[in-house]
């Protein structure tokens, strides 16, 4: 079942993450948690300032379609 109910032109969170120096699964639930109750009201979630570390974290877990981030690689 797709849960994901948002379009290209459907409003965006902007999602400042650049203070997760090191991120764990934790934080991954809270983001993924999130992106969900945003989709739920057709809002999309982009994350901005991710480092190398939490960019690799979504890469492993699969969830970088998911929770995709706005800005290039640091």
């Amino acid at each position: 079942m797709n849960t994901d109910r948002t379009t290209p032109t459907d409003p965006v969170l902007t999602c400042d993450v650049g203070a997760l120096t090191r991120p764990d699964l934790a934080v991954l639930d809270a983001l993924a948690r999130l992106q969900l109750a945003a989709g739920r009201q057709g809002v999309r979630v982009v994350l901005k300032n991710a480092g190398g570390p939490l960019r690799e974290l979504l890469a492993l877990t699969g969830l970088s379609d998911a929770l995709p981030v706005d800005d290039p690689v640091s």
